[in-house]
């Protein structure tokens, strides 16, 4: 089980409701060059904070804010231009509900889920159109990922799904599995996730267009493994547990091979959680450290690592997303814990 809650999927609950102004330096477009750090605020986000959740080859961003009520809404733009905002047609404004925003691909789609009793899938065009969905029978519909072309995956219930453009949907479960989580998709069509079994522990695996589902543990002794990300290569991403440690991997698609890392300057050893790898196989994900404080790192193919933090993000720095490009984007918390977006331009410009 996670060491603490700041994975991307989990979407509402645990927001703070005191307010503080965000004390970081704002960076105006014109200096938003190379290895710098822009913060930004969804447009009626107030004081209770600004969630980016994911970001394209554009420098698009998508991701949801929570107004004053407490009701969550989507949202996408740039961090240093416009940022439009948005609503399922059939989302419910109770505390907590809404809309939540997950993913964009390279054209602009977006993925994500609603609130309405239940939680249900949406997928918003481009030029803005939103189409509902679900999976049927009463249970919650949660995409977490979509593809270049317009493929979603998710879970409902205890199993996984994927959703074609036409919205032919496809249910899967990994074997032995009893819930099955897809985290991320891929252009090929294959699928990243995690699925637990009947002693508790977690098990990566992947899903190819065809089907075929291929089940994996990190060498080592772990318990439990968590895939997290997935690149066009094939590339996993996540981390896997023993014994009170955290320790990160990369899993290649050639030949199966694990790499391991573990540790970070300015964090704990064994307390690191990558949350996303890109196409050139950089790494972005949290790491903690002996002030259980979240920090952001990166990590470049080469295996260098750097960790990073939003100034006077006192309430922790937590990396969501990473482009092609190697642009950043998450959220960082300040003293009172409301979370405000930030993106790091950390890669290839």
């Amino acid at each position: 089980m996670r060491k603490q809650d700041f994975q991307r999927r989990v979407l509402r609950g645990c927001i703070a409701t005191a307010f503080a102004t965000f004390a970081a330096a704002a960076i105006t477009p014109a200096q938003a060059g190379p290895n710098t750090l822009v913060t930004f605020d969804a447009p009626g986000s107030g004081n209770l904070g600004t969630y980016p959740m994911a970001i394209n080859g554009k420098s698009v961003i998508t991701g949801y804010y929570s107004d004053a009520n407490h009701v969550n809404h989507g949202f996408v733009g740039t961090a240093t231009g416009s940022i439009t905002t948005f609503d399922a047609p059939d989302a419910t404004t109770n505390g907590y509900d809404g809309t939540v925003a997950s993913a964009i691909n390279a054209s602009g789609v977006i993925t994500g889920h609603y609130t309405n009793n239940k939680q249900h899938g949406f997928v918003r065009e481009s030029g803005g159109t939103i189409d509902e969905f679900d999976i049927g029978l009463g249970n919650d519909t949660i995409p977490t990922a979509i593809n270049n072309k317009g493929v979603v995956t998710g879970s409902a219930a205890s199993s996984g799904f994927v959703r074609a453009p036409n919205g032919n949907i496809t249910q899967f479960s990994a074997p032995s599995a009893v819930t099955t989580s897809p985290h991320a998709i891929n252009s090929a069509g294959t699928v990243a996730g995690s699925y637990y079994t009947s002693d508790n522990n977690q098990h990566g695996f992947f899903r190819t267009k065809d089907g075929t589902i291929t089940t994996f543990n990190v060498p080592g002794g772990f318990d439990s493994t968590y895939a997290d990300g997935i690149n066009q290569s094939g590339d996993i991403t996540g981390y896997a547990y023993n014994n009170a440690a955290y320790v990160g991997f990369v899993r290649k698609a050639m030949d199966g091979t694990f790499t391991i890392f573990f540790n970070i300057d300015g964090c704990k050893v064994n307390d690191v959680f990558p949350a996303a790898i890109n196409a050139d196989g950089t790494v972005t994900g949290v790491c903690f450290d002996g002030n259980s404080v979240q920090h952001g790192f990166v990590r470049a193919p080469d295996g260098t690592i750097k960790s990073f933090s939003v100034p006077n993000a006192n309430g922790g720095t937590t990396p969501t997303a990473i482009a092609a490009n190697g642009k950043t984007v998450g959220y960082a918390n300040d003293v009172n814990f409301v979370a405000h977006g930030f993106r790091l331009n950390a890669g290839k410009q």
